[in-house]
């Protein structure tokens, strides 16, 4: 059996993934980092307050107000840049705390500048600009904190005060990476599951396509050959076209769809093979069943009348043919029967249902 992806799959998978690139990427993960902020701000707040270092809480609360509105914007505005401004922001907060606060003995510049440029890779690894921005903003930020002479700490913090904002920043940020990671894998999974109902789905009819057709062929059992198959071709449907246009053609092809899908009973499965041709399988349906409703299903399809946008008055009707054939072991031989029954169905009048 070919199972090679078509054209016409290969290109709706591009553009899926060109969509999935330019789609305003990582909401969820902007509103995981704001929360993620509010917390860390909250806490190491908490601490510095129980400590005394008023004003240390008093810029984080200020800081706590710019996280709170970078969130909200992040609702109406493109989450990549809301990213980089709370990235950003943090490596503020945490330099000013640094430099004018407590020093770098406590080593909370290490912790917090060394784990921003990881989150922001997690958070967004598709815009490298953005993302060199922020790491080349936290390297210089890193030097200047550990040499700069301009500025002595205000503050003195006790070593065992030190162990426990060290402890605080190593679990705030884990948490803030390890939920980042799970976004991002489920996301992969998402589109990963996505791309895989693309390449089994036609994009016009939304039928199985071609491929997906093939691939449950191969795993039906065709031990008690009581299954059929249905080659169906509509009828002059290129008349269609010529007279009425693409479009009316295509609003032809989903009618059709619509037909086909409500004619096929649970288990079974109905497909567009390409351009004006379907097929279905048929399950638990010897010769005479077959027959028969191929038969009914060209009587359906022949009352199927489809109005032209903008020309309500003007209706397009069709007609199709039908072959019908055992499905067997071959696979190759049973599609190849069917086939040859529609074409003589087209040979013999067209708008009938043929068996072989």
């Amino acid at each position: 059996m070919n199972k090679l992806i078509s054209v016409e799959e290969i290109r709706t998978m591009l553009q899926y993934l060109k969509a999935v690139g330019n789609t305003d990427y990582g909401v969820r993960e902007t509103r995981l980092l704001g929360l993620c902020l509010l917390i860390a701000t909250l806490s190491f707040g908490f601490i510095f307050y129980q400590l005394g270092f008023t004003a240390i809480v008093q810029m984080d609360c200020v800081y706590f107000l710019l996280y709170m509105g970078l969130l909200y914007g992040s609702l109406k505005s493109d989450s990549r840049i809301i990213n980089e401004l709370m990235l950003l922001s943090s490596l503020s907060q945490v330099l000013i705390i640094t430099i004018f606060f407590i020093g770098t003995g406590p080593g909370l510049h290490l912790y917090s500048i060394g784990m921003i440029p990881t989150a922001y890779v997690v958070i967004d690894p598709h815009y490298t600009k953005q993302r060199m921005r922020v790491i080349s903003c936290c390297i210089i930020g890193l030097v200047f904190a550990e040499t700069q002479t301009f500025f002595s700490p205000i503050y003195t913090i006790a070593e065992n005060i030190q162990y426990i904002l060290k402890a605080s920043v190593t679990f705030s940020v884990s948490f803030m990476v390890f939920g980042f990671y799970y976004l991002f894998f489920n996301d992969i999974e998402r589109q990963s599951n996505m791309l895989k109902h693309l390449s089994e789905i036609d994009e016009l009819t939304q039928l199985a396509n071609r491929r997906h057709f093939m691939n449950v062929l191969d795993n039906v059992s065709c031990s008690s050959k009581q299954h059929s198959l249905l080659f169906i071709d509509l009828d002059h449907f290129k008349l269609i076209n010529d007279n009425y246009g693409h479009i009316v053609g295509d609003d032809v092809l989903i009618d059709a769809s619509r037909v086909l899908r409500d004619f096929c009973s649970d288990g079974e499965i109905v497909a567009r093979l390409g351009g004006e041709e379907f097929a279905i399988l048929l399950i638990n349906n010897p010769r005479q069943s077959a027959i028969a409703r191929a038969t009914s299903l060209c009587k359906s399809i022949e009352t199927r009348q489809v109005p032209i946008k903008g020309k309500s008055e003007v209706l397009v009707s069709y007609t199709a043919s039908i072959g019908v054939s055992n499905l067997t072991n071959d696979i190759n031989h049973s599609l190849s029967l069917a086939d040859d029954a529609m074409y003589l169905a087209k040979q013999q009048g067209r708008n009938q249902a043929i068996f072989l």
